[in-house]
């Protein structure tokens, strides 16, 4: 009897603490959070073709932090969630002589909520790109840099296309 008893006190406690839990007491790892922006490369010369990089180190200007170090066809950085602005160091390596763009995000933030568990993130629009390189004291490798989809929402396809 004893047994039985303390069974069903064990059972009346998870179901008591599960019937508690709501969707917004957990976030789950498939809720979208903030989106980073999608990069892609392609080749100057013929539109539309992917163009890999065998390795690109990608610098965050305003943190000095490194946020890609690694071959590259297509990449995800962030953007600053604090600032409407994010400058980032592109940086190949060809015959042991580094070369550097330097390219300045602009967008506006907008806050959404998600739920309670996972609060809010990032939407970004109007994103606009700018190679402020100077080229006068640095060489640079990329051509030009492309905006695709001005608005980060996801990180489905690529927002930029840099071509080199």
């Amino acid at each position: 009897m004893y047994k039985v008893l303390k069974s069903f006190v064990v059972l009346l406690f998870v179901a008591t603490i599960y019937a508690a839990c709501t969707a917004d007491d957990i976030c789950s790892e498939e809720t979208q959070t903030t989106p980073k922006m999608v990069i892609s490369f392609a080749d100057h010369m013929i539109s539309g073709v992917a163009k890999p990089l065998n390795h690109l180190k990608i610098r965050n200007i305003e943190y000095d932090t490194i946020v890609w170090d690694a071959p590259a066809d297509t990449i995800s950085i962030p953007l600053s969630t604090e600032m409407n602005r994010s400058t980032y160091a592109f940086t190949i390596v060809k015959e042991e002589i580094p070369y550097t763009n330097i390219y300045q995000f602009d967008y506006n933030r907008e806050e959404i909520y998600v739920s309670r568990a996972c609060g809010y993130k990032m939407r970004y629009t109007n994103l606009m790109a700018e190679d402020i390189s100077n080229t006068d004291s640095i060489p640079t490798w990329a051509k030009f840099i492309t905006i695709l989809n001005p608005i980060v929402e996801d990180e489905k396809s690529a927002h930029i296309t840099i071509l080199h």
